[in-house]
């Protein structure tokens, strides 16, 4: 039983309206080391906004902050339900500000369907998702504060 690595690249667009409207696009990278014997568990690293959307409003440029996401996670089958949870254990190092853990845990089903949710000193989020093929669709919120 070998480990595995993945590598992921993300590109999203941020729209920010504050009296007038402003658009950027970002990208995010993300790396994903499963070890050799150990093929529930998983250790992540993601750079957020290694590409940072920057936002121009009523003459001013702002640049999103980026920040390093570090994780650990296990997988857990649930029967013959097909599904599967994964429980994680993440740090959070934004550029302007103090670092904060957070737990976490997704519920996935038929390979396409995914709830999350998750707790830390940010708060709470909730979110859903979609994959088909090579695609996918998330949706998150949450609680007291914006999205990073």
């Amino acid at each position: 039983m070998g480990g595995r690595v993945d590598l992921g690249l993300t590109a999203k667009i941020h729209s920010l309206q504050m009296g007038e409207t402003s658009t950027s696009g970002g990208m995010d990278l993300g790396l994903a080391f499963t070890p050799p014997g150990l093929p529930r568990w998983r250790f992540t690293l993601v750079q957020q906004d290694l590409v940072a959307p920057s936002f121009r409003l009523v003459e001013r440029e702002d640049t999103l902050p980026n920040t390093q996401r570090l994780g650990l996670s296990h997988l857990s089958p649930l029967g013959r339900t097909g599904g599967v949870v994964e429980v994680g254990l993440g740090l959070e190092r934004p550029q302007y500000a103090d670092s904060r853990f957070g737990l976490g845990a997704e519920l996935r089903w038929a390979g396409l369907y995914a709830a999350r949710l998750s707790a830390g000193q940010g708060g709470f989020t909730a979110g859903l998702g979609g994959r088909w093929r090579s695609y996918a669709l998330d949706y998150a919120w949450r609680s007291g504060g914006d999205l990073g």
